[in-house]
């Protein structure tokens, strides 16, 4: 007859050698792994952008990855694919930064949110993306302006405070506005409210109103 002390100490026993051959199968065959894994940077621009690197998804943040050739694909709805190859080598501290361009070929989906600009900023790295940042900086600038009241002045057109009576365009920061998703926008109003006008205006200014979102009263 078994006595039920000693099968509980047998059972005991067999319980630690089974967590110690497990620890021991996880040693030999997984942590060399994690020792030898490349760490990635990845910062991709915009969003909402989908990561994959090997078929497996991966978001903006710091991972480890296996060593060896890697394939990498970036998708996002209104932007145009990217898929590119890299090297992971072990312990390698790589950056993967990088951006989408829209389905036009160009950035100017990123100034429909601020989020997917303020990511812009930090990827931008080449002749491209940098002039397109600085210039929208030199556009955001108009925040110093507003709001801006432009007179005219039958043939003669100027900026005034007195024109009161005179007919004008107003143009005013609607960046608060509940229908404003972008990183800044404009509403125009005023006797002189149209598309045209509102270019008119801000070409006064140096700025081109294919930077902003602009609402028409």
């Amino acid at each position: 007859m078994w006595d039920t002390r000693k099968v509980r100490q047998l059972a005991r026993i067999l319980a630690i050698i089974a967590i110690l051959g497990a620890l021991a199968f996880v040693g030999i065959f997984f942590v060399p792994h994690l020792i030898n894994n490349a760490r990635i940077d990845i910062i991709v621009a915009p969003q909402n952008a989908q990561i994959t690197i090997n078929g497996k998804s991966y978001a903006n943040g710091y991972h480890a990855i296996r060593p060896g050739n890697a394939k990498v694909s970036i998708t996002a709805d209104g932007y145009q694919t990217k898929e590119l190859e890299i090297e992971l080598k072990p312990h390698q501290n790589l950056q993967l930064h990088a951006y989408l361009l829209d389905t036009d070929g160009g950035l100017f989906a990123y100034t429909k949110s601020r989020n997917d600009y303020e990511l812009l900023k930090l990827v931008a790295d080449d002749d491209a993306s940098i002039s397109f940042v600085n210039n929208y900086e030199s556009a955001l600038r108009i925040k110093t302006a507003l709001p801006i009241t432009y007179y005219y002045t039958g043939n003669n057109q100027s900026y005034s405070q007195s024109f009161s009576a005179l007919q004008s365009t107003i143009i005013t920061d609607a960046t608060d506005d509940e229908n404003c998703y972008s990183t800044l926008c404009l509403k125009v109003s005023g006797e002189k409210k149209s598309q045209a006008d509102a270019e008119f205006v801000l070409k006064q200014s140096g700025l081109d109103i294919k930077y902003y979102d602009v609402f028409y009263e």
